[in-house]
């Protein structure tokens, strides 16, 4: 039997706000959102079939004018039969997905929702499935609606929902197997996970193809390759013109803000990527400031969280008249005795921890 070329992404979440960010970057962030998913839709141009597993669209109503860019690039991919299976944030009953309906070009087909349907391709002896969402839940598995698999075919099925429980369809796996499809195309989770295989069906999800905030951090794309009733040859393939980065920095050793910008450049990756920083650590760097750090790299767009403590030093505490004052004159007198270096930082650390400890830090 021939190879089918797929081309498989989900969750494109058109109309997203990037509401998280400053105006001026959420425009640019919408602006790449667009640009990155419509490349994808023309990246299935070679293939046979391009399958849309859900969420589409952000929310039912947004604008006209983008379902428009949406629909213009899938017209302009006329050999393609390209296969949406709306999810919940694009349920089949939205005021968008109407309107996709009604101004679909030939080769763009809309599951309809709650009974799946099955398209033939009979010149690839292919047999495509899929079924929409009617809202934003779905609490009872499509699963046992599903019909059974026509062996003599490459047997695909597209659909959004959940391999855990959960109020978005959520799917067996095993059960899934049994019906016989060759590859289930998933939408709903926002990161890729690898092709798995649960007895002979493969399935995946893509993951978003561009993140939108710090819950949606790493490289995100889609999935290209070859599917047949034996067998399952794809990759995935980066499509984020930006990549969330959420990370945490030890400054313990740092001593100047001039080595922590290095730190954020290399992490921004020449500013490309979105970044959050979180600082940890002893905190001996001079007017050490969060805001002022990030401002003088050159990022597209960072944020930050100072969860340093100062720095302890036995000598700052040489005037304290309490528990902590005497333990910092004996810890003194231990290091002026030691034999070594790392004598005297031993018996520092211990003093750091006791004052930890003493200050409940």
């Amino acid at each position: 039997m021939s190879k089918i070329k797929i081309l498989h992404s989900a969750d494109m979440h058109l109309g997203s706000l990037f509401s998280s960010m400053p105006y001026e970057k959420a425009k640019i962030r919408q602006n790449e959102q667009i640009s990155t998913c419509m490349s994808i839709i023309k990246s299935a141009s070679d293939c046979d079939i391009l399958l849309l597993a859900g969420d589409v669209f952000e929310s039912g109503c947004v604008s006209y004018a983008l379902a428009d860019v949406f629909l213009d690039s899938i017209k302009q991919i006329d050999k393609t039969e390209v296969f949406y299976s709306c999810g919940n944030h694009d349920s089949y009953y939205t005021d968008i997905v109407s309107y996709c309906i009604k101004n679909a070009p030939s080769n763009f087909h809309i599951f309809p929702p709650d009974k799946p349907s099955v398209f033939t391709l009979e010149d690839k002896k292919a047999k495509i499935c899929g079924v929409s969402f009617s809202a934003e839940h779905c609490y009872e598995s499509y699963v046992d609606l599903l019909p059974h698999c026509d062996t003599e075919y490459t047997n695909i099925l597209c659909i959004h929902g959940d391999t855990e429980p959960s109020p978005y369809n959520p799917l067996d796996m095993n059960l899934l197997a049994k019906k016989g499809y060759n590859y289930v195309a998933l939408g709903h989770i926002h990161s890729f996970k690898g092709i798995n295989k649960t007895q002979n069906m493969y399935w995946a999800y893509p993951g978003i193809p561009e993140g939108r905030g710090f819950d949606e951090c790493g490289i995100k794309g889609y999935i290209k390759g070859f599917v047949s009733d034996a067998d399952a040859k794809l990759d995935f393939y980066q499509s984020s013109k930006r990549i969330y980065v959420d990370e945490t920095i030890d400054i313990s050793d740092f001593k100047s803000g001039y080595e922590i910008t290095d730190v954020l450049n290399s992490i921004a990756n020449s500013s490309e990527n979105i970044c959050r920083f979180t600082f940890v650590g002893e905190n001996s760097v001079p007017d050490f400031d969060v805001f002022e750090l990030i401002s003088a790299c050159n990022l597209f767009y960072a944020t930050g969280t100072d969860n340093t403590r100062p720095h302890i030093s036995v000598e700052s505490y040489l005037g304290y008249a309490n528990l902590l004052g005497l333990c910092a004159k004996e810890t003194i007198k231990l290091c002026e005795s030691a034999t070594s270096k790392e004598e005297e930082e031993k018996y520092k650390k211990a003093f750091k921890l006791l004052a930890e400890l003493f200050e409940n830090r």
